[in-house]
């Protein structure tokens, strides 16, 4: 069982002190949100590849990728701050592991 791990770029908004990480194993999707000490809430959500319904790679032209998460029963899950290539990678993982149920 191998595990991938993607943090966002420490550059990109939200990102700077604690970056979100994707944690991408065989089994599930990790999202790790760290806490700001007091002053934000973390989050650490794990989801399993049968819930997750698509991923979709946002990238704008001068700015860091986003990872959009659609799951069934849950809102949309976002996170930021990945560069284009990384991001590509994140996704195709995800849907790899999606697939392969």
């Amino acid at each position: 069982m191998s595990m991938e791990i993607f943090i966002a770029n420490r550059l990109s908004n939200g990102n700077s002190l604690f970056p979100v990480e994707l944690h991408i194993d065989d089994t599930e999707l990790l999202i790790v949100k760290p806490a700001l000490a007091f002053l934000t809430s973390g989050m650490n959500k794990s989801i399993k590849y049968k819930n997750i319904t698509s991923v979709e790679v946002i990238s704008p032209r001068f700015s860091f990728s986003k990872i959009v998460i659609s799951c069934y029963g849950l809102d949309k899950i976002t996170v930021e701050g990945f560069e284009q290539a990384k991001a590509e990678e994140a996704a195709r993982l995800i849907r790899k592991n999606m697939k392969g149920l």
